[in-house]
């Protein structure tokens, strides 16, 4: 659809280009330059400028890559796993206009649809809470800027990205379960899940599963650690 505004921000373009990435990717700036066109009411060689721009702040962020040459020795740019958990993280504070989460959705579908997966069991347990107010910052390209400073996760390939995910996955879980009443909503919750979701969100159990085994063995140790101490202290005579 032709966006027929005069005046339409970077940052929105920004949007209209990392769209285009999530229905075909990779893609060179020649491509990305003609969805633009074909969105807004600009100058083939104005949105080329715009394109080149964009892709090189977006590289800079680390929200995109170039990942080869095409036929004619033009670059290809695509999504780094950083920048599709950048995105996740960013989103409900963007104000996004064009791109939305369906969009990155549709795009881990072709790349990993193990991540699509655990991406939508976490989309699912978030949007079920109850609305809260979600601050937004003036643009999403500011706002992505901002976070991505913020932001110390290390995100190096796809596992790291799974890894991420489903970190956030057990997040959302451990603030229904500190709730009251948090396992039985959680058990209403997966009755109500579409079906095609629950092998993820088997998956996101069991590995929960694993963390709380991990930090009960943990405490353990802690637990012998202060008996010893304590043992110690029992056979010696501690003068005031």
């Amino acid at each position: 659809m032709k966006d027929n505004r005069k005046y339409v921000s970077s940052s929105e373009k920004a949007e209209i280009v990392l769209k285009s990435l999530c229905q075909k990717s990779p893609q060179t700036i020649s491509e990305l330059t003609e969805t633009l066109v074909k969105t807004l009411p600009i100058k083939p060689t104005t949105a080329r400028s715009s394109v080149t721009r964009i892709v090189n702040d977006l590289i800079e962020i680390g929200i995109l890559e170039e990942v080869g040459s095409a036929e004619k020795g033009a670059k290809l740019v695509d999504f780094t796993p950083y920048g599709i958990y950048l995105i996740t993280i960013s989103f409900p504070h963007t104000g996004a206009k064009y791109i939305t989460m369906d969009d990155i959705l549709h795009y881990l579908h072709k790349k990993n649809k193990e991540i699509e997966e655990l991406l939508r069991i976490y989309l699912y347990l978030k949007s079920d809470k109850e609305e809260e107010e979600e601050e937004e910052f003036s643009s999403f390209l500011e706002t992505l800027d901002l976070v991505a400073d913020l932001e110390e996760e290390e995100i190096n390939n796809w596992k790291d990205l799974e890894d991420s995910i489903l970190d956030l996955c057990i997040m959302e879980l451990e603030e229904y379960i500190d709730k009251r009443g948090g396992l039985l909503y959680l058990e209403e919750l997966m009755s109500k899940m579409p079906k095609e979701l629950k092998r993820a969100y088997k998956r996101v159990l069991y590995s929960y599963k694993d963390k709380i085994e991990e930090e009960i063995k943990n405490y353990e140790l802690r637990k012998n650690k202060i008996q010893e101490l304590i043992s110690k202290l029992s056979k010696t005579t501690i003068s005031p």
